[in-house]
């Protein structure tokens, strides 16, 4: 009830209550992925999905809370976040040259599939191998928005580029997948003299981005 009597109407969410929300669920993802894995939280993965305090401030002088759309003290709701004040880019995730290994991509990938919403991906470069791009891979196939995918740059080897057509055939919206300098560029697998099942995979893959691609316009 309001201070007038009537009843107040269904509660809005804001986007920044939801992302907020979003990353204090990927956080404790990461922080229990961590700990069974005994690792220490990545301190670049902190900075991308670690949750920050709520700075908004109610009219009466008492701070909101992080996941909270009403002020604790006199129950007036948080006004609107307007566009510029909101988290950019809240379903693109940057690793770019940020080294993990395969034990943080691990972890990494389970925080990273609480975002049902989840459109882009970019890990080059960040020390990944087969153990990690399964992982990375199975955790993301199942995303229904994901559209593009980096994993230039990484020295993973045929499983991973299994993991990677698994990956492309599962998430029905990815149209880019950025391979460069891995074993899925043919360039790539011709100067190290890999087998023809590398290329294989390789033209598989990038068919059915092709052929999705199309299909979209």
């Amino acid at each position: 009830m309001s201070a007038r009597g009537s009843p107040r109407g269904p509660r809005s969410v804001s986007p920044l209550t939801r992302t907020v929300g979003l990353r204090e669920r990927q956080w404790a993802e990461y922080e229990k992925l961590c700990g069974e894995l005994r690792l220490r939280p990545n301190t670049g993965v902190a900075t991308a999905i670690q949750p920050r305090p709520s700075t908004a401030v109610c009219e009466c002088g008492t701070p909101f809370l992080a996941d909270n759309s009403l002020c604790p003290r006199c129950r007036e709701p948080r006004q609107e976040q307007c566009p510029k004040e909101l988290p950019p880019k809240s379903h693109e995730y940057d690793f770019s040259r940020l080294y993990l290994g395969d034990r943080h991509v691990r972890a990494l990938a389970g925080a990273l599939a609480v975002d049902r919403n989840i459109i882009a991906v970019m890990l080059p470069c960040c020390g990944m191998m087969d153990a990690g791009m399964v992982s990375l891979c199975e955790q993301l196939k199942r995303s229904e928005f994901l559209q593009f995918v980096d994993i230039s740059e990484n020295r993973f080897s045929y499983g991973g580029a299994e993991a990677a057509k698994r990956m492309v055939e599962g998430a029905t919206s990815l149209v880019l997948l950025n391979a460069h300098d891995t074993c899925l560029q043919e360039q790539f697998c011709l100067r190290r003299g890999l087998p023809s099942k590398y290329m294989a995979i390789s033209r598989s893959i990038r068919t059915t981005l092709h052929e999705r691609a199309l299909a979209t316009k």
